[in-house]
């Protein structure tokens, strides 16, 4: 505590002695909604850039529903195009959501040398009843038997709290996983993480999410590619019998978990 006093009072002299220099705050800048459809209106504010201080550029970066190669730029706005506002509390604009499963994110430059970003991204969010899949590969799932599948979705139809559930079905249509129980977070996401039990045969295998949507249950399905071998026998479950193929069950019982956070910059 007293080197903490000690550096405490060595600053203040320093401060004392030193002529007092214009101190610049970056400020804050959020995006509202989080969630939206195509088309829909996204509100930019914050207290950033207040006046007399002028914005001197707004940017936008479109992060893809994959972006493998590296992260999109901020690209700039057309400032009369946006309705800008600027006060002394800060400064406000809009932007009209276009281009489902993409997310948005904003920045802000001002005369004063300071910038801000928007932390969390306004998602545009895929037609009402479709889910938009957590891929955990370009654009598909990937599974391998033996090894922990992170799998999931994300919703704006299905109120956060509510439960959720997912089950896989091997290619001959048998349950072989699930149903698990997850709930829905505050951004709308469903996320499982998935022991694969290590007999599993390769395959293409389905993956379902129901939650409960304003007017009943909501489910969508996916294909997910399993690793491992060959099955002897389409018609025969992954672990050549029946007995295994139930112990795949047991699998209910495990805790769910969270999946790929945010793919900002990357949580999506």
């Amino acid at each position: 505590m007293s080197m903490w006093c000690a550096l405490c009072l060595t600053l203040a002299a320093i401060t004392a002695a030193t002529p007092a220099a214009p101190v610049h705050a970056d400020g804050t800048l959020a995006a509202s909604p989080t969630m939206l459809r195509a088309g829909g209106t996204i509100t930019v504010s914050g207290t950033t850039c207040p006046t007399p201080n002028t914005v001197t550029s707004v940017a936008m970066q479109t992060m893809p529903e994959w972006f493998p190669k590296g992260t999109p730029p901020f690209v700039p706005l057309d400032m009369s195009a946006i309705g800008l506002a600027q006060t002394a509390s800060g400064v406000s604009f809009q932007v009209t959501a276009t281009e489902a499963r993409t997310t948005r994110f904003f920045q802000v430059n001002c005369s004063d040398g300071t910038s801000a970003t928007t932390t969390d991204g306004a998602a545009v969010m895929p037609p009402v009843g479709e889910f938009w899949w957590a891929w955990n590969s370009y654009g598909t799932f990937m599974a391998d038997p033996g090894f922990v599948f992170y799998f999931g979705a994300r919703t704006m139809d299905c109120a956060a709290d509510t439960t959720a559930q997912a089950s896989i079905l091997a290619p001959n249509g048998a349950t072989v996983i699930g149903p698990l129980s997850t709930t829905v977070d505050g951004l709308g996401r469903m996320l499982y993480e998935i022991p694969i039990p290590a007999a599993f045969f390769a395959g293409s295998y389905t993956g379902t999410i129901t939650c409960t949507g304003p007017s009943g249950p909501i489910t969508n399905s996916v294909a997910i590619t399993m690793g491992g071998g060959a099955a002897p026998d389409p018609d025969i479950p992954p672990t050549g019998g029946g007995s295994l193929w139930w112990l795949a069950g047991v699998i209910t019982l495990l805790g769910t978990g969270l999946l790929l956070a945010s793919r900002r910059r990357a949580d999506q």
